[in-house]
Parts: structure tokens; sequence; C-alpha cells
């Protein structure tokens, strides 16, 4: 399995990586973290984050993923639950 972390801000992702590194005794392998690419304002400093994770020794991989609004909706509606961007 993975640690995996949800909507995550850029600017913590190193902070976040070292604690996960130290508290795993250096196994941060199998991690997944979400960003949410609507805040222009974050991933403006993706770059720099990038740069401070490959300091530390760590790898990453990047992963884009897009969906259609209806769809995610749909998915969401399945679980019994608001999709947290629908109007309440």
């Amino acid at each position: 399995g993975y640690y995996c972390i949800d909507n995550l801000p850029v600017v913590l992702l190193p902070g976040f990586a070292e604690a996960l590194e130290s508290r795993r005794g250096g196994s941060t392998s199998r991690v997944a973290v979400g960003i949410d690419s609507r805040n222009r304002e974050f991933l403006q400093s993706l770059p720099e984050t990038l740069r401070e994770l490959e300091e530390l020794g760590l790898d990453y991989r990047i992963v884009f993923l897009e969906s259609d609004e209806a769809v995610l909706i749909q998915r969401f509606s399945e679980t019994r639950r608001k999709h947290p961007l629908t109007d309440a």
C-alpha cells in the first residue's frame, strides 16, 4: 500500500517528505500526494519545491489526472456523499 495525502499545499511538500522520511526510518518509496492544480499561486512554487525534493535525495514522479466534472460528481454520488465542489 501507499501512504496517501490529498490537497497538500505545494509549499508544505518538502517538510512533509522530511517528516515522513525521519518517521519511517528513511523509507518513503510508497507515498502518493495529491495537489489541487486549481490553486495557481501554489503551483507557481512547484519547480522550486521539486528542486528541494531533489536536494533531499527524494525521487518523485508526476502524474497529471484530468476528468470531466460530471464524471467526478457521479463518482461521489455513488459513495453517498456530496462532491466537495458542488453547491451545498
